[in-house]
């Protein structure tokens, strides 16, 4: 269950009980990046709870900053 309340659907490997992706939302699947054996192609451009970050932690202009879960 979210935050939200919304009931959350997660997809876990079967060996490691690891989150790989979430139920189609808004059109979107969300694959967890860190579950990919390369990930040398990605950009992050959307970073949730970031109130919680490592003080060393930035982001590039532009991009989709949320505190906290994003609203929706």
């Amino acid at each position: 269950m979210a935050d939200s309340g919304r009931l959350n659907t997660r997809f876990v490997c079967s060996d490691c009980a690891c989150w790989l992706y979430s139920l189609p939302r808004d059109g979107v699947i969300r694959v967890r990046a860190g579950t990919l054996a390369d990930t040398s192609w990605l950009q992050s451009t959307r970073h949730i709870w970031v109130r919680s970050k490592q003080p060393w932690v930035g982001f590039d202009e532009g991009d989709e900053i949320f505190e906290g879960q994003p609203p929706g």
